[in-house]
């Protein structure tokens, strides 16, 4: 029997201390709802396969056309198992996309910024620890996602969002280490158009989050997020994005699993050995519900822009959104999925 108590109101998790009301600038926000067509990406010469991913062309113009009213984008994010084939005939593949922006009406606009997004993979592979019969564990390789990241920054690009769009095609074999699929990821980036903009550092901290799984129970995440969030910012730098990657160790007699996610901050140049905090944060969390449509689709109902709004309108940025695998049952048919929304705002002198 599925469990009835929904989560109808959203939890907050804050890193600051209750304040006066708010009296600094309030966020607008803005949702664009896109389908993105998978197509195949032959431009890496180091894959002997052949890689389907995202087709920037189908979505760019859509998110540059929000540069020109004044938005600049948060988060380009992938609406949770959602996908879907273009025709009943048709091998093409559409992914449900929402991209999330924000821009701050009663302030002066700093700067002119151009939207770009460049092509990136990571790539697993599986290790083998102790008693192959009952574990093993997978490593992800994030040189060439890093290397993109430190090319652009140098050139004077800002990082908003990591997002996974595509997968390696690898065929079928029989060999006892099976072959792991290559992840196709989109960066996306803002380039300044004036001359003289600030160039920015990145500094990537890797966080285990353990999953444990009860026979008869929801499973349940334990990571610190609040604290890693707070002590990043305390130092003076600003969230961008939390990436979770294929890392992952099964650990069967526990009934856990130990995955990675790639917590990526930013700091101007300029402000390298300040850590005077700059932000504050909080985390709230949401659920999504999931309901089955037709034979084989899934309807995902998010209901995350009031949210948001509501947020913006007390000065709140949203900085990313984190899928965790906390699924609960709510009826018979309906599944709650735990969705985590970091939020942050400029301290107030």
């Amino acid at each position: 029997m599925g469990n009835n108590n929904g989560h109808s109101h959203p939890k907050v998790i804050t890193t600051a201390q209750p304040e006066p009301p708010y009296t600094g600038p309030q966020a607008q926000y803005q949702f664009v709802n896109v389908e993105v067509r998978m197509a195949v990406y032959g431009a890496f010469n180091f894959l002997s396969n052949q890689m389907l991913t995202s087709n920037v062309d189908t979505y760019y113009p859509l998110l540059a056309q929000q540069y020109e009213q004044g938005f600049r984008l948060l988060t380009f994010y992938h609406i949770p198992m959602q996908a879907r084939r273009e025709g009943a005939f048709s091998m093409g593949v559409l992914m449900p996309f929402q991209g999330i922006f924000c821009k701050y009406p009663d302030t002066a606009q700093r700067g002119r910024f151009q939207l770009r997004i460049e092509k990136s993979v990571i790539q697993p592979r599986i290790i083998w620890n102790g008693l192959i019969t009952y574990g093993n564990e997978t490593v992800t390789d994030t040189t060439h996602l890093n290397q993109t990241i430190a090319n652009m920054a140098q050139s004077g690009a800002r990082l908003i969002c990591i997002e996974l769009t595509g997968q390696e095609e690898v065929k079928a074999s029989f060999s006892f280490t099976p072959k792991l699929p290559v992840y196709g990821v989109d960066l996306f980036f803002e380039v300044p158009l004036d001359a003289e903009s600030e160039t920015y550092v990145y500094n990537v901290v890797s966080v285990p989050v353990i999953t444990k799984y009860g026979f008869a129970s929801d499973p349940r995440v334990f990571c610190d997020w609040i604290g890693i969030f707070s002590q990043h910012l305390n130092r003076g730098f600003k969230l961008i994005e939390i990436f979770v990657d294929a890392s992952k160790i099964k650990e069967v007699f526990k009934n856990e699993v130990r995955s990675n996610c790639l917590w990526f901050f930013e700091k101007p140049n300029s402000k390298i050995n300040d850590e005077t905090p700059v932000y504050q944060g909080t985390i709230v969390e949401h659920y999504i519900k999931v309901t089955p449509s037709g034979f084989s689709d899934t309807r995902v109902s998010t209901k995350w822009e009031p949210v948001m709004q509501d947020m913006g309108n007390k000065g709140w940025e949203l900085a990313c959104i984190v899928e965790t695998p906390e699924v609960h049952n709510t009826g018979l048919m309906t599944l709650e999925m735990k969705m985590l929304l970091f939020f942050q705002k400029r301290i107030l002198s």
